[in-house]
């Protein structure tokens, strides 16, 4: 970012010059420290189709019981998915 020169700014062409190489600069940087994410890491692995459709259920209710019925479909499929990724 020094090393850009702006001593010659005299009109707008040189100004734009200057932004679109400042632009690229930033990519370069960005490309080279940024590190690709999975979003798979941050998806709940453990639902399935029955809780989405409580889930859905629930979100359009907003009901104490479709609240219910997806604490109830939820335990189920959790406990399943954490025995089975932690067995030792």
């Amino acid at each position: 970012m020094k090393n850009l020169d702006i001593s010659n700014l005299t009109d707008y062409d040189k100004l734009d010059d200057l932004v679109n190489l400042f632009t690229s600069k930033i990519e370069q940087v960005w490309r080279k420290n940024t590190k690709q994410t999975r979003l798979i890491k941050h998806f709940k692995q453990w639902w399935n189709k029955e809780y989405r459709q409580s889930l859905n259920k629930y979100r359009m209710s907003r009901s104490l019981k479709d609240w219910k019925s997806l604490r109830k479909w939820s335990k189920s499929p959790k406990k399943t998915f954490s025995t089975s990724r932690f067995k030792r």
